[in-house]
């Protein structure tokens, strides 16, 4: 992997490192081109901690990503692992996926996922 060691890069990492460390979650938002992706899957790596992603493609819709959010539910609370969802502003092709996200962030469930 080649990561570029700017003042910004490794305030991130140490930052990631802090906040990774503590069970719970945590929502990282910040400017392009610092290296965010690079950075959580190093620290999620050092921290044994899964990294997951919606793998998107030319069909994905609605369906595809509840069932890919089960799956990492599922890896997250039956399973038992800790898992990082990390997911990109290109990942949310429709505006549904926010609502999603935003109902999973806000209250920790997504109403309806599950029948």
């Amino acid at each position: 992997m080649k990561l570029y060691l700017f003042d910004e890069t490794l305030s991130l990492l140490s930052s990631l490192d802090k906040a990774l460390s503590v069970p719970g979650g945590i929502l990282l938002a910040g400017r392009p081109g610092i290296g965010r992706k690079s950075c959580v899957s190093l620290v999620s790596t050092m921290l044994r901690i899964k990294c997951v992603n919606p793998s998107t493609s030319r069909d994905y819709g609605l369906r595809e990503f509840k069932k890919e959010l089960k799956v990492f539910l599922e890896l997250a609370a039956v399973d038992n692992t800790p898992v990082v969802l990390f997911i990109e502003d290109h990942h949310l092709v429709q505006p549904e996926f926010l609502e999603l996200l935003n109902s999973l962030i806000s209250s920790g469930e997504i109403p309806g996922l599950y029948t």
